[in-house]
C-alpha cells in the first residue's frame, strides 16, 4: 500500500478501536465528522501502517493540534508521493464542524480542488480589519438641552491580510462627515463642530473592500426623573423645586430611599411615560392608594427646555430613615 497512511486509535464507550485512512480519507474525517468530546484519540502519521513517524494527542476543540497533526501529515505526504492527481481533495458540500478557519457549514462543494487550498483555508485564514471608537466629550446619556457644541472622534485601526481601502467616520442623520480612502493602520481623528443634541450615533468604519468592521457612539438625550421630600404642595416648576434628579432612560421600575422629617415624598417623571401601576413601600405593601397623582405639571429644567411631567405626592406626612418606595410603570 503505497503513500501516507493515517492509523487512528481511540477509546470511547464502545472499548478500543483502531483504523487506518489514506490521507485524503484522514482530511476528510477531519473536516466532516463530529467527535464525541468524550472520547480520547491518539493519532500516528506513517508511511505505512506499521512504520510510525510521530503522533499527537487530539482531543475535539484543540484547532491547532489538528492543524499541525494534518499540517505534518502533508508535509509527510507530499515527500513521499508521485504528484499527479493524489494532490487532489473533493469535498462533500457543507461541513459538519468548524475545523481551523473552515466554519460550521461552510459550503465547499463537491469539485475536486487541491489539498494546499483545504489546508490554506484552514490553517491561514483570511482576517478582516478591525477598529474601535471613542469620543470627547464621552458618549452616552444626557439631560435634554444639555447641548455637546463640538465632538472629537478618533479610532484605531487594524489591517487585516489585505492592505486597507477606505475609513469613514458617518452620522446618524448627516451620513459620511469624514472619509480616507489610503488609511494606514494607527489613529483617525476628527472634530464634529456641529455638535449634537439630540439623539446622536456616530459610526466609525472601515474596509480592505473584502473584510468590513464598524464601531459606534451613541449619544443619546433623556428628561430626568425627580425623587425627594419636601412640605406638601413643593412647587416642582423650576428644575423639580431642589429634588434629586436622576438620569436615566424610561424604566418600569425605580426604587428611591427617602429620609422624611415630618415631610412627604414626591416622584415626578415624564408625562409621556407610562403611569404607574403600583408603589410599594419598605415592607412591600401597595400604598399607591395613599399618592395624589397630577399630570401636565411643567417643569423648565437647567438647560431651559420645558417638560411636562407626572407627579406624584404622598398624603401623610412622615418621619422615616433611608425608607425605599419601588414605583413600577403599566406595562
Amino acid at each position: 500500500m503505497a503513500g501516507l497512511f493515517w492509523q487512528e486509535s481511540f477509546t470511547n464507550h464502545k472499548g478500543t478501536e483502531s483504523h487506518a485512512f489514506t490521507a485524503g480519507e484522514a482530511l476528510e474525517r477531519f473536516n466532516f465528522v463530529k467527535r464525541d468530546p468524550a472520547d480520547s484519540f491518539t493519532v500516528i502519521l506513517a508511511t505505512s501502517i506499521d512504520e510510525a513517524i510521530g503522533y499527537v494527542l487530539v482531543k475535539r476543540g484543540r484547532i491547532v493540534q489538528i492543524g499541525e497533526v494534518i499540517e505534518v501529515m502533508m508535509g509527510e505526504w507530499n515527500k513521499n508521493s508521485s504528484g499527479g492527481s493524489s494532490g487532489e481533495y473533493t469535498p462533500q458540500g457543507e461541513t459538519t464542524a468548524q475545523v481551523g478557519g473552515i466554519a460550521l457549514g461552510t459550503d465547499l462543494g463537491t469539485t475536486p480542488v487541491t489539498v494546499q487550498s483545504i489546508l490554506d483555508m484552514m490553517l491561514y485564514p483570511d482576517v478582516g480589519p478591525q477598529t474601535n471608537i471613542n469620543t470627547s466629550p464621552s458618549d452616552g446619556l444626557y439631560e435634554v438641552g444639555d447641548v455637546q457644541s463640538s465632538v472629537d472622534l478618533s479610532s484605531n485601526i487594524s489591517q487585516g491580510t489585505a492592505p486597507l481601502t477606505l475609513f469613514t467616520f458617518s452620522k446618524s442623520g448627516s451620513g459620511i462627515i469624514f472619509s480616507d480612502p489610503s488609511p494606514s493602520p494607527g489613529t483617525e481623528t476628527f472634530t464634529d463642530t456641529d455638535g449634537v443634541s439630540d439623539d446622536t450615533t456616530y459610526t466609525a468604519t472601515v474596509t480592505d473592500g473584502t473584510f468590513t468592521d464598524t464601531a459606534t457612539a451613541t449619544f443619546t438625550f433623556v428628561p430626568v426623573y425627580y425623587y425627594g421630600v419636601d412640605s406638601p404642595g413643593l412647587d416642582l416648576s423650576s428644575d423639580g423645586g431642589g429634588l434629586t434628579k436622576v438620569l436615566q432612560v424610561e424604566t418600569p421600575s425605580y426604587s428611591a430611599d427617602f429620609s422624611p422629617t415630618v415631610q412627604v415624598y414626591y416622584y415626578a417623571y415624564p408625562d409621556a411615560y407610562q403611569p404607574l401601576i403600583s408603589i410599594l413601600d419598605d415592607n412591600g405593601f401597595e400604598t399607591i392608594s395613599d399618592w395624589t397623582v397630577t399630570t401636565g405639571v411643567n417643569i423648565t429644567n437647567s438647560f431651559g427646555e420645558v417638560i411636562s411631567y407626572r407627579v406624584y405626592e404622598f398624603n401623610n406626612l412622615t418621619t422615616q430613615v433611608n425608607f425605599t418606595n419601588t414605583f413600577i410603570e403599566v406595562p
